[in-house]
C-alpha cells in the first residue's frame, strides 16, 4: 500500500513493472504479496488497496493471520497420535505462565515430556527395530507391566518416587 501510494516516480515505475510481470506469470515479490492476501482471504484487497485505511487493514490482517495460525495449530495437535499429553495439558493456544515459575532445567524437561520428546517407551517403541504396538510398550524400569508413558513416569512408577517427592506438590497427588 505504501509503494502504491508513493510519490516517487521511479518506485512507482518499478512497482508497475513488477505487477505487469506478476500478471504474466512471473513469481516475483508482488506475486508473493498477492498470494499471501489470497491465502488469508483478502482476495479483493490487492486490486483495491487505494481505498483502504492502512492502519485498520494492518490490524484486521494481523488478527486474521493469528486466527488462521491458531486454527491450524489446533488441527495439527488434535490429529497427532503422538502428542496425547500435549493435547490434554494444552487446550488453548498461548503462552504458558508456569514456564516463568519453573527453573530452566525443569522447564526444558517438562516441555520435552509434554511434547513427547523423551526416552519413554511410549515414544521410543515406535521407532525401534522391533516396533511394539502401543499397548505393549511396558515400563522396563519397574517391570509393572504398565505402559511407560508420561502418566506412569510422573504418577505411578516406583523408581521415580524420589523425583515426585522433590518436585511435585503433595497437595496435587
Amino acid at each position: 500500500m505504501k509503494v502504491r501510494s508513493s510519490e516517487n516516480i521511479l518506485l512507482k515505475h518499478v512497482y508497475d513493472q513488477a505487477v505487469k510481470d506478476c500478471n504474466n506469470g512471473c513469481h516475483n515479490w508482488v506475486y508473493k504479496v498477492k498470494k499471501l492476501l489470497v491465502d488469508y482471504e483478502f482476495v479483493d484487497i490487492f486490486d483495491n488497496a487505494h481505498v483502504l485505511n492502512t492502519k485498520s487493514f494492518t490490524l484486521v490482517f494481523k488478527m486474521k493471520v493469528i486466527e488462521m495460525y491458531t486454527r491450524e495449530w489446533y488441527d495439527t495437535v488434535n490429529k497427532s497420535t503422538v502428542m496425547d499429553l500435549y493435547q490434554f495439558s494444552k487446550p488453548d493456544f498461548g503462552y504458558e505462565t508456569h514456564l516463568d515459575v519453573l527453573p530452566k532445567s525443569l522447564r526444558i524437561f517438562f516441555s520435552r515430556l509434554r511434547m513427547s520428546v523423551h526416552p519413554l517407551r511410549i515414544q521410543t517403541g515406535r521407532y525401534t527395530h522391533d516396533k511394539r504396538p502401543r499397548n505393549e510398550r511396558y515400563c522396563m524400569v519397574c517391570n509393572s507391566h504398565d505402559i511407560e508413558d508420561q502418566y506412569h513416569c510422573m504418577c505411578i512408577c516406583l523408581c521415580y518416587s524420589n523425583f515426585r517427592k522433590q518436585y511435585i506438590d503433595k497437595n496435587i497427588m
